[in-house]
């Protein structure tokens, strides 16, 4: 009669097996989820750049999006967007929006305020003179406000991507010849 099952030197080869495959994946799935964060939350701030030109187009009001405090109640005045940002439309086109009921002082309406980012790892920059704002004018121009966005985590400017504001309002993503910063 023949026996069923499996003896323990099979058993333990597999399961060396399995942890051989274990290690090799987890480094790579590491990674996998970075890109992951990096990707969504440029996919976020491109959405509501778009948003704030398009509301400037549509309402024939300067529109902004700069980055915003903690609270998300103003904003922050530094290049640093990580903990969100605020869509406004700029009534009296001084680019600020102090805020604690959804309406700025000077009268403009919040349109958004986005999220930021969740991951303590992950970094949002502005590199440029005005990096902490980017204001459109009611044909959909950003004269002066243009610049590059720069999502980092640890792994530095070797994985970063980014985002281009270019004069005309339009946004693209950053391309692999573009030098990027990650401070």
């Amino acid at each position: 009669m023949q026996s069923r099952g499996i003896t323990l030197l099979e058993l333990l080869v597999s399961i060396a097996v399995m942890g051989i495959m274990a290690a090799t994946a987890i480094p790579s799935f590491n990674n996998f989820i970075k890109d992951s964060r990096l990707s969504s939350s440029l996919i976020n701030l491109r959405s509501d750049l778009y948003l704030t030109r398009s509301n400037a187009i549509r309402y024939n009001r300067h529109t902004v999006i700069c980055a915003s405090n903690e609270a998300n109640t103003n904003c922050s005045g530094s290049p640093d967007w990580e903990n969100g940002w605020i869509v406004f439309v700029d009534i009296n086109k001084d680019g600020e929006c102090k805020s604690a009921d959804g309406i700025c002082e000077d009268g403009g309406k919040i349109v958004k305020i986005g999220e930021g980012v969740t991951s303590t790892d992950l970094k949002l920059r502005g590199y440029s003179h005005r990096s902490y704002k980017i204001r459109y004018d009611p044909e959909g121009f950003s004269y002066a406000f243009n610049g590059t966005i720069t999502a980092c985590d640890s792994r530095g400017t070797k994985k970063a991507r980014g985002l281009v504001i270019n004069n005309t309002g339009r946004v693209r993503s950053t391309d692999k010849d573009d030098k990027l910063k990650c401070e």
